[in-house]
Formats: structure tokens, C-alpha cells, sequence
């Protein structure tokens, strides 16, 4: 019997909601998003480390890494426990 994936199923949410919020921007604004959470190698922030994870390219790109995530992340959540994954 699985648990209910809560940590997955948000974390997919926020990253879709990032996702509209970011292709509806302008696109000088959506560079300017971009240039601001994305990981620029010669211009590292620890902080985007974190924040580029919710950054995509396109919708290829999104519906590729979600399916991803829902495969895969119900089953890690499910034997790590939900804190756990969430810090993972």
C-alpha cells in the first residue's frame, strides 16, 4: 500500500504555476526572471542552485521533467517519507 505523494504532487504544482507565471511574462521581463533564478555558471549564487530547479525551457520540457517526477518521485517519497524526500 502506497502513501498519498503530497511533496510530489506540490512540488509538481509549484513548478507549473512558476512555469505560466514565467511564459507570461514580456519577453524582456521573462529574460530578465531568468537572468535573476537561473544558475549562470561564471556568476554562481547558491541561491539558484535552488530556484533554477523551477526554470523550463518549454513545454517539452516541463511535461518531460513532471512525467519524470510523478513516475519516479511517488516512489521515492513513498520509501523515504515526505520530510526526507523534501530535504533530498
Amino acid at each position: 500500500v502506497y502513501s498519498t505523494p503530497v511533496v510530489t504532487a506540490v512540488l509538481i504544482a509549484i513548478n507549473i504555476a512558476i512555469f505560466i507565471y514565467q511564459f507570461s511574462l514580456p519577453v524582456r521581463a521573462a529574460n530578465a526572471f531568468v537572468l535573476q533564478y537561473g544558475v549562470i555558471p561564471d556568476q554562481l549564487r547558491y541561491t539558484t542552485l535552488l530556484t533554477s530547479m523551477f526554470l523550463h525551457g518549454g513545454i517539452g520540457h516541463i511535461l518531460g521533467n513532471m512525467w519524470f517526477l510523478w513516475v519516479f518521485g511517488r516512489n521515492v517519497e513513498d520509501a523515504m517519507g515526505s520530510g526526507r524526500y523534501l530535504l533530498y
